[in-house]
């Protein structure tokens, strides 16, 4: 089984940066648990909780591949939605729980998909979600993101496309946030 993690802390610089190397060793931790990736994601929460007193919180998405049932799991902690490209057509997959670190006793849901040859899953921060509105103009949005994955013909070309049209949508400016882009491929195996 696999993990594929993107966060986003709250804040800048060195304490967010001290924030996230937690949250990286937590994770690290419990690779060989067999423990479900909602208990995982559960426990981080507490260990934040307890290191930060709620004053850090971060979002994140926790997805687990495995490739003997080809099935995808993911935990989303107040993320931005998980998108999941079938056949030309894109599906949102929205938070199954609150960002980590505000709140102890949290119940974090997973949910799952069976990926067939050729489905892609698009996970991405709000940097790129929110990018341009913080200068008055429009937000990249949903709607973007969700184009350049319905356009898109492999992980590649999407993320070409998404940096191409963020490139034009913010004019050459600076985007306001970070931007981290994860896109996957589910490739058959070829017999």
């Amino acid at each position: 089984r696999w993990w594929i993690v993107v966060a986003d802390v709250s804040g800048k610089g060195v304490p967010a940066g001290l924030v996230a190397s937690n949250i990286q060793a937590c994770l690290w931790t419990r690779r060989a648990s067999s423990d479900p990736l909602s208990k995982v994601i559960a426990d981080v929460n507490e260990i934040l909780c307890r290191l930060t007193r709620g004053r850090k919180y971060a979002t994140l998405v926790a997805a687990e591949w495995s490739s003997t049932n080809e099935t995808l799991t993911w935990v989303s902690a107040g993320h931005p939605p998980l998108m999941l490209r079938r056949e030309g057509s894109v599906q949102d997959f929205g938070a199954t729980g609150r960002p980590i670190g505000l709140l102890s006793d949290q119940i974090y849901e997973a949910e799952e998909a069976r990926l067939a040859d050729g489905d892609t899953v698009l996970l991405y921060t709000d940097g790129l979600l929110e990018a341009g509105g913080l200068s008055g103009a429009d937000e990249f949005g949903l709607d973007r993101i969700r184009a350049s994955l319905e356009e898109g013909e492999d992980p590649c070309d999407v993320i070409g496309r998404l940096t191409a049209s963020l490139a034009d949508h913010i004019d050459g400016g600076e985007s306001e946030d970070d931007v981290t882009v994860v896109c996957m491929r589910r490739k058959g195996v070829e017999g």
